[in-house]
């Protein structure tokens, strides 16, 4: 996967489009959250991003990419809202194996705690 596809992935989080983040992963794709049980699926994603991620918009700055030898790296920080309107900021890094051009593992780092 090329740091342009890595980039696109945090667009689509940003932009709604949940198919897409889904998309991005492969069918048994791995999301783990500091904190919180993973996600296995490319379907589990989805769903957890269209009902219980907890952030109504987000808008992630990228600081820096990473990409060699089918693994990845993005770091940056978050800017957005929660469902119930307040504001969120967190600072992430992001850990990624990869497939081609699929997510095998996603592994989510924050500086602060998800809502969900």
């Amino acid at each position: 996967m090329s740091e342009a596809l890595l980039r696109q992935l945090y667009d689509f989080i940003d932009s709604g489009k949940w198919d897409e983040v889904g998309a991005s992963f492969r069918l048994d794709g791995v999301y783990e959250r500091s904190g919180f049980p993973p996600l296995t699926g490319a379907e589990r994603i989805v769903r957890f991003y269209r009902h219980e991620r907890g952030i109504a918009r987000s808008r992630h700055t990228i600081e820096g990419v990473l990409v060699g030898d089918g693994q990845g790296a993005v770091w940056g920080h978050m800017e957005g809202a929660l469902d119930s309107g307040h504001p969120i900021s967190l600072v992430f890094a992001d850990a990624f194996e990869l497939d081609g051009d699929a997510i095998r593992h996603r592994r989510s780092h924050f500086y602060q705690a998800p809502p969900a």
